[in-house]
């Protein structure tokens, strides 16, 4: 009898003999390696049955799922990238960091909302179109459009809802279609080997601005011209227009090592401030501000040391019997006023007369 027959006939618990020799069947119900066999032969179909479902319905066990596996089967796990045509890195990293803020989301929905309701109120009240301002003058922006529009904020608030929107599946914009909209408002080409994403978001900045800044201005001659119309003037009171996220202030001051006074404020106003890059491995946004706070100039020469050296050294001489002529004893009399003001700048600009006399002064001892 072959193998297979002999397998069969195990498995269906028959005993069998050979047609030839005839082998004695003997039993062992004592064995345990016998019956370990004869009892997995015999429920082997239920065993493999067993097995595959096991097999198909383990993953589906919420216990035995790993956390990371159990993300990844988010239906909106996708996001929105940017392709890299050409040379465009610099504009998807710009555009990347600006869907990135969820403030400057916030001020472009509620911009962009308050110029619809000052566009229906222009339609409304039939304003003219010579009631709307110029802002080419006076702007930093390189912009001349003076149409009362913001095509600029509309087309960054498009793509950055695209970048933002929840996605089912894998989804790929180009950032191109934003940068067109930037070349029809100069009327002039983005070059293709730009590579300078400071540059084009420094420009993004001061085009927002100075749409900003000529509805701001349209605003408040509406508001100066309709002052007669009562209705007119609620629906503007009614509209609040924010300001501008990126626009700021620096406040720079000098003082004086020596003798600790300061100069006086002086204010700059900026849309992005330019941090030195530190030399550590990590750091944060507060110790890289600490550390441009200040810088030292050497050689500046300080007002209220130089007329404190003058006033101390005439008033020694004088002890000492020294006279000096009606003119002179004029400008040490306005020198010892200006040494006795606690208000004293470091950069106090002096009267040309007076400023000389300082300028000319080699009597230390």
């Amino acid at each position: 009898m072959s193998l297979w027959q002999q397998v069969r006939s195990l498995i269906l618990n028959r005993n069998y003999r050979d047609s030839q020799v005839n082998f004695p069947i003997v039993e062992s119900p004592k064995s345990p390696v016998s019956g370990l066999l004869y009892f997995v032969a015999r429920h082997f179909y239920i065993f493999a049955a067993t097995a595959t479902a096991f097999y198909i319905l383990i993953p589906s066990f919420p216990y035995l799922r790993s956390n990371k596996k159990m993300f990844t089967k988010r239906p909106d796990k996708h996001t929105t990238g940017l392709i890299n045509l050409r040379n465009d890195c610099f504009a998807n990293s710009t555009l990347q960091a600006y869907s990135s803020l969820p403030g400057l989301t916030e001020y472009l929905n509620q911009f962009i909302s308050e110029f619809e309701k000052l566009a229906q109120l222009m339609i409304k009240h039939n304003i003219a179109e010579d009631l709307k301002v110029d802002t080419s003058e006076g702007t930093k922006s390189r912009d001349k459009n003076s149409k009362f529009e913001i095509p600029l904020h509309i087309a960054l608030a498009e793509i950055v809802k695209k970048l933002q929107e929840t996605q089912m599946t894998t989804r790929t914009i180009s950032v191109w279609t934003f940068l067109h909209s930037l070349e029809k408002i100069f009327d002039a080409r983005i070059s293709r080997s730009q590579h300078d994403a400071h540059e084009l978001t420094l420009l993004i900045n001061e085009t927002l601005e100075n749409e900003n800044v000529k509805i701001v201005k349209n605003y408040r001659l509406w508001c100066s011209k309709f002052q007669d119309n009562v209705h007119a003037i609620d629906e503007l009171e009614s509209i609040d227009i924010p300001e501008f996220p990126f626009s700021g202030l620096i406040l720079s001051q000098m003082r004086c090592l020596t003798c600790s006074h300061v100069s006086k404020p002086s204010f700059s106003p900026f849309l992005m401030l330019t941090l030195h890059t530190p030399q550590k491995v990590s750091t944060n946004l507060e110790s890289m501000l600490e550390e441009n706070d200040s810088e030292s100039i050497e050689g500046y020469q300080c007002i209220k040391c130089r007329v404190s050296k003058i006033v101390e050294n005439e008033m020694h001489r004088q002890a000492q019997g020294k006279s000096v002529s009606p003119d002179e004893a004029d400008f040490i009399n306005k020198l010892k006023e200006l040494d006795s003001d606690p208000q004293l700048s470091i950069n106090r600009d002096l009267e040309s007369s007076l400023e000389d006399y300082v300028k000319s002064y080699k009597k230390m001892e």
